[in-house]
């Protein structure tokens, strides 16, 4: 099942603060937070755009299990990730705003915008294609958000230190890394950066073994066709010969 299909209600958490009142009586008083459920809070470092409590997901009435990403907030967020040097906008991948709906809801505050889509970006770069964001959250040690990420499926999650944000991308496997340049310098990643998930090692059991007895048949079965074709060969010389 999708992550879209997993993202069940999220459990509010109460915390109760016992307050001493001025009669001695004890109150509970339930915490406030500031990013509502299923919206989403973002400043923009550079065009200083600000988003407040955008209803993002919506659910089904019928299915609370069937959530997706409104029209309206995808258009909205579209637009908020633009270039903001060119004013050119794209269209982002529904998982890319899902993930951000997350982070979020994660840490319950404001998300800072760094750069998102760009127009005269390299093509290789998944920014050129608005599959990529670069971001802080406000009030939190980046690699705190970096390491969150990493429970996300097929990303590629950068951590920069000396930039003080994060990367995050959709892709189609999952990819970690940390780069201590600075801005405008060129890429100086750490090294023993565990950069990819480790892959699960195959079984090789009954039928892995009749796989390897049918690849040598047909290893065989080529053999014998080339044989076949030599001996065709030879004798359609043959026969050119004796025309000749």
């Amino acid at each position: 099942m999708s992550l879209f299909g997993r993202v069940r209600g999220w459990a509010l958490l109460l915390a109760l603060g016992l307050v001493l009142a001025p009669a001695g009586d004890v109150l509970a008083k339930k915490r406030k937070f500031n990013v509502k459920r299923y919206h989403l809070t973002l400043r923009h470092v550079n065009t200083k755009d600000r988003v407040d409590n955008l209803w993002v997901i919506r659910v089904d009435p019928k299915d609370k299990n069937r959530q997706w990403v409104g029209k309206r907030a995808r258009k909205r967020l579209e637009h908020f990730l633009r270039d903001w040097r060119t004013g050119k906008q794209t269209r982002v991948p529904e998982r890319l705003l899902w993930y951000l709906y997350l982070v979020g809801q994660r840490f319950d505050k404001p998300i800072h915008i760094v750069s998102g889509y760009r127009s005269k970006e390299r093509k290789t770069s998944r920014h050129r294609h608005g599959k990529a964001v670069d971001f802080r959250v406000e009030g939190v040690d980046p690699k705190e958000v970096w390491e969150y990420c990493k429970r996300f499926d097929r990303v590629g999650i950068g951590y920069y230190p000396n930039s003080k944000f994060v990367h995050l991308d959709v892709r189609d496997k999952s990819y970690y890394w940390i780069d201590e340049s600075g801005p405008g310098e060129e890429a100086d990643y750490r090294e023993g950066v565990a950069q990819k998930k480790p892959k699960r090692k195959k079984r090789r059991g009954k039928s892995g073994k009749r796989r390897g007895k049918r690849a040598g048949k047909s290893a065989d079965k080529a053999g014998k066709g080339k044989q076949s074709k030599r001996r065709a060969r030879k004798r359609a010389g043959a026969v050119a010969a004796d025309r000749r």
